[in-house]
């Protein structure tokens, strides 16, 4: 089956609570500038979706921060899962924001729901104005809509590769 996933990547930076929270903000806006093929934003809190609203998303974001125990680390920021409609299907993204450590990339990954084939212009058009309106979220350095079934492929070929020149 043929899918697709939206993914956007951004260079690490010092970035608060309340900062993250603005950006995911930003992000949840411009699924409203596409009323007519999203709806329903929930959010994931202990393994179920529930609605939000800006105080409610404060405080999931904050739930979503890198920790062992009770030690919390901010700087490998702040992971949010969250679901909404697109074509009335149920897709799914992620997002970990905040991170600020050298090695980290912040990133907004939205998986693309199975019945959208991007080959026929009703259905791709809509998705490329979202991938548009996402763009201009953040200051991403890189993004794409990554054809999975290629991701997978070339994710085999490597995996074979590696055990026919491992010493």
């Amino acid at each position: 089956i043929q899918t697709y996933t939206i993914v956007f990547w951004e260079h690490p930076h010092q970035a608060s609570l309340e900062m993250t929270v603005q950006q995911l903000e930003r992000i949840f806006e411009s699924f409203s500038d596409c009323p007519e093929y999203i709806d329903n934003i929930c959010v994931s809190y202990k393994g179920k979706y529930v609605g939000y609203d800006s105080v409610e998303l404060n405080d999931l974001v904050q739930r979503g921060v890198n920790h062992e125990g009770k030690i919390q680390f901010p700087q490998l920021g702040y992971r949010i899962l969250f679901r909404f409609e697109l074509f009335g299907e149920k897709t799914y993204g992620s997002a970990l924001l905040g991170a600020s450590a050298e090695n980290c990339t912040n990133s907004l990954n939205i998986k693309i729901s199975e019945n959208v084939d991007l080959n026929t212009p009703d259905k791709s058009e809509p998705v490329i104005q979202f991938f548009e309106k996402l763009a201009n979220t953040s200051s991403w350095y890189w993004g794409a809509v990554i054809d999975n079934i290629t991701v997978n492929a070339i994710e085999k070929v490597y995996q074979a590769l590696s055990k026919l020149f491992t010493i």
